[in-house]
């Protein structure tokens, strides 16, 4: 096979045809994601994309028929022929053609003469990666994407927090960047968590280390669309978020240096979370994502208003926790986006 993974029906009559010196394209009514798949297509090959002498054409056209992700592809005498009705589809095809090229230039037999029909066996393709316990840096990332389009994934889930790391960048909560994404030799970890995993332990840089900025996370967000892959943060709270508990006792702990009384800290939604939003912070900080970033958050655990609770009991001393929950005003903002899917264990 010229395709992986290996297309649900594929027909080959023993012909070539000679490599091309120049491929020529017609996209139609797919034209505005011209730029980006000739991009994606001319990786690896040794083709032209502008001369019109010795080449083969690439016509795609646009089939209501078939299913979002469906393609096919006939190659014949001097012209490709490519049917989708979605991007995704379309992007499956260039994907597949581009499988097709590299192999034929490296082995040097030309462009076999063959007829594709193709489809997902499932509509969730995913791959997930655990930035909380491992974390890796946007290059990488998007490295991973690509490998991703390539064997046709379209699920990116990335775990973003857990008890050994914060890794993504919440605006106005800077604790959780600047504490819970670090690890190493600490004492009473006011500045960093504590070693895990390997990592943190000495003085070269490692993958305890690090988390992903707003601007990032949105190059990233954008990066896998164009490939036709869905991108779900993960967040888990409350089992699992020892980072951000740790991180938010730092921040409490901050406030209080500021002579700041201990009533207010816990009552003032402005002094737990980002000035102007006014969230509290275990529903602030998932609202945040949604707001800033897009995707999805996947919760584990506890019904929310146990969240709630369970933050308030870390962050706050116990003879100050009943005004915080007495008063009204603070419980409406405590109120999830709906657009949070909960699956309860």
């Amino acid at each position: 096979h010229w395709v992986i993974p290996t297309p649900k029906k594929s027909e080959w009559n023993g012909d070539y045809l000679d490599f091309p010196k120049s491929l020529t394209f017609d996209f139609r009514s797919f034209e505005k994601h011209a730029e980006f798949l000739k991009t994606r297509l001319k990786t690896g090959l040794d083709i032209d994309f502008n001369q019109t002498s010795n080449n083969i054409e690439v016509q795609i056209t646009e089939d209501g028929s078939f299913s979002k992700d469906a393609y096919t592809i006939e190659i014949k005498n001097k012209k490709v022929f490519i049917k989708a009705s979605a991007y995704s589809g379309l992007f499956y095809a260039i994907g597949s053609l581009h499988q097709i090229l590299v192999h034929s230039q490296s082995e040097g037999n030309g462009i076999p003469l063959l007829r594709i029909e193709d489809s997902p066996r499932f509509e969730h393709r995913g791959f997930m990666i655990d930035l909380s316990r491992n974390f890796f840096p946007k290059k990488k990332l998007l490295q991973i994407l690509d490998y991703m389009a390539y064997y046709k994934l379209n699920v990116l889930d990335a775990r973003l927090s857990d008890d050994e790391g914060w890794r993504i960048e919440i605006p106005g909560l800077e604790e959780l960047t600047k504490i819970g994404s670090n690890r190493g030799y600490t004492k009473n970890e006011k500045d960093r968590l504590f070693p895990m995993y390997g990592s943190g332990s000495g003085k070269k840089d490692s993958q305890g280390n690090g988390y992903l900025s707003r601007s990032d996370f949105t190059e990233i967000l954008r990066a896998a669309k164009k490939r036709n892959i869905r991108v779900v943060p993960q967040v888990s709270f409350p089992s699992h978020a020892r980072a951000a508990v740790i991180a938010m006792k730092v921040r409490y702990e901050n406030l209080l240096e500021n002579s700041l009384d201990k009533k207010m800290i816990c009552t003032n939604p402005d002094l737990i979370v980002h000035r102007g939003k006014q969230e509290e912070y275990c529903a602030g900080y998932i609202a945040k994502i949604f707001e800033n970033l897009g995707g999805e958050v996947i919760y584990y655990g506890k019904p929310h208003q146990e969240i709630y609770k369970m933050c308030f009991n870390f962050i706050c001393p116990r003879n100050e926790r009943k005004h915080t929950f007495q008063c009204s005003s603070f419980r409406k903002r405590l109120q999830m986006g709906s657009s949070m899917r909960i699956l309860s264990s």
